[in-house]
């Protein structure tokens, strides 16, 4: 059978402990047709020199050293240099179980998807880790890109529709898609596009992906100000559903960030973070752009109509009610 040729785009920045793992991973994959592409984003913690070893070893690997410019400008450097039909993504201190790729491509070929994606599991710093056996009946889901956009709302695949580490594109898919430099976060602000677009994606519910947990990383980090970039992404997922005229999507996003700007308000509270959300440009952005929408906001129910009016007014008055709400609830 025919195996195209599958690029692999690994941003390196500052993993020296974590690096060999992970490269380890990707050369003892069983689907053996790959383009590794090791993005050195500036590092100087001796990444550099590692990654350019593991060029000398294995053809398949290929160096860029740059400048520092963030993850984002690092995959975007890679893609520029990737030549397979199909692009993969990979974090530098993850690493995976050595049939992802077999498998994914073989169910990607056999369905002809445009995307592939697989579950992953988290690891921790310290804490064993077991593979275990991979099952030979596993969950398979086939959606369009539509379908995508709704199941990751209404189901347990936010996080795996989400992260670009889990999944195989059709090289096509990324024409015309950039990373958002200097962002955190940066997933949500492109791989909903990039899904939108499909016919037929597949996902498999097996956790091939390791996702490691370190106290240092974006996501392990403390509570800051940055944090607030999430909402970034989830206003460029309200301007887009809204060009694409998706009334449902654009009122299930609208929802979802009135929550998670309430969510994030508490999270700071709770952490003794003095970040005020509500008089943050994010949310100041978010009531302008539900105020421009008007025709959407008009067609949802009443009740819905209700609650954004009253986050455009007052959004702390808002805020009191979620938490009422909230503790009733439970």
């Amino acid at each position: 059978m025919h195996e195209p040729l599958l690029s692999v785009i690994v941003p390196v920045y500052h993993v020296k402990k974590y690096l060999g793992r992970c490269v380890d991973s990707l050369i003892g994959q069983t689907y053996k047709k790959l383009q590794i592409i090791l993005v050195d984003d500036g590092s100087n913690d001796g990444c550099g020199e590692i990654c350019d070893e593991y060029a000398e070893k294995d053809s398949r690997v290929q160096v860029i050293h740059k400048k520092n410019g963030g993850l984002s400008d690092a995959r975007n450097t890679g893609m520029k240099r990737a030549i397979g039909e199909y692009v993969a993504f990979a974090d530098s201190d993850d690493y995976f179980h050595k049939d992802m790729y077999r498998m994914m491509m073989d169910e990607l070929m056999k369905e002809n998807a445009d995307v592939s994606i697989c579950g992953y599991e988290y690891v921790y710093e310290g804490k064993v880790d077991d593979y275990g056996v991979i099952p030979e009946k596993y969950e398979t889901i086939i959606m369009d890109g539509r379908e995508a956009q709704y199941r990751y709302y209404e189901s347990n695949l936010t996080l795996p529709l989400t992260v670009a580490w889990n999944k195989i594109y059709k090289r096509s898919f990324l024409d015309g898609i950039e990373y958002p430099k200097g962002k955190i976060y940066e997933d949500e602000y492109t791989t909903f596009r990039i899904l939108y677009k499909a016919k037929k994606i597949i996902y498999m519910n097996i956790p091939f992906c390791r996702y490691f947990q370190r106290e240092d990383s974006i996501i392990g980090s403390k509570l800051t100000e940055k944090n607030m970039q999430v909402f970034g992404g989830y206003l460029s997922r309200i301007r887009f559903f809204a060009e694409q005229k998706e009334q449902k999507l654009w009122e299930m996003e609208v929802k979802h960030t009135e929550h998670m700007l309430c969510y994030q308000q508490q999270k700071y509270t709770d952490a003794n973070v003095s970040v005020d959300v509500f008089a943050s440009t994010y949310t100041e952005e978010f009531r302008n752009q539900i105020k421009k929408d008007r025709v959407f906001r008009k067609k949802t129910p009443f009740k819905t109509q209700v609650e954004l009016n009253l986050f455009i007014t007052a959004p702390k008055l808002y805020y009191a009610a979620w938490k009422m709400i909230k503790k009733v609830r439970g």
